[in-house]
């Protein structure tokens, strides 16, 4: 019904023949609604073609719609066309409110491709950006696994130690705990964990240094390495 309704505003708003800036907006706003709409629905391609409108018509919203068609050809496995058009975004719109999201994508589709250099530019943007991005700490623990990946288990610790530093939620803390337990069971640096255990956990149980020493354990047990 709303993007029948949004379609309905889009057809009355384009009658006219001079319309003020104030119409110009309206329809503007009516024309990215109504590809939303579409989108949300599945009609991706008719959604496709709305957010092109509103970029040839260099209006208002054109930095969203050019995220969105990135989404749309993500989709679509058109993995060059969602690059090409993130990169565009980038470029076009650096003050954006979407450009966070936008290098955060960016990363993403590089490390599906397999492309972790380019990757590891696209969540650097993220991590060392001059404001605090909304996107630091999944950027931060993307970066600790590339690193990991690249054989640099220091570089790594770095990132994983600085995501635990910059609140994390529950969920980006407990990746970070499990990354860092399996370097330093790996290097043999068990207590640097408990330390770190004890330092950042939120509830006076899983603070307890033996709580530590059990997942050391655990992850011992599970490597079969037995003393």
């Amino acid at each position: 019904k709303a993007a029948e309704h949004f379609s309905e505003a889009v057809n009355a708003l384009k009658k006219y023949r001079n319309p003020s800036d104030q119409l110009k907006s309206v329809l503007s706003d009516a024309i990215l609604r109504s590809a939303d709409c579409l989108f949300a629905t599945g009609k991706s391609q008719e959604a496709l073609r709305l957010y092109k409108e509103t970029i040839s018509k260099k209006s208002g919203g054109s930095d969203y719609a050019m995220f969105q068609i990135a989404l749309i050809q993500g989709l679509n496995r058109d993995v060059t066309g969602k690059i090409g058009m993130l990169q565009d975004l980038i470029d076009g719109y650096p003050s954006s409110i979407f450009i966070d999201d936008a290098w955060y994508e960016l990363g993403n589709t590089y490390m599906t491709a397999g492309n972790q250099n380019k990757a590891l530019e696209a969540y650097t943007e993220l991590a060392n950006g001059s404001r605090k991005s909304d996107y630091l700490v999944r950027a931060l623990l993307q970066l600790g696994l590339i690193s990991e990946n690249k054989g640099s288990n220091k570089t790594a610790e770095e990132y994983y130690l600085r995501a635990l530093k910059s609140n994390p939620t529950p969920e980006e803390k407990s990746i970070a705990f499990e990354a860092l337990l399996a370097i330093y069971t790996n290097e043999n640096e068990m207590d640097k964990y408990v330390k770190l255990k004890s330092q950042y956990s939120d509830d006076a149980d899983s603070g307890n240094p033996e709580e530590g020493y059990y997942s050391i354990a655990e992850a011992h047990l599970n490597n079969c390495k037995f003393d």
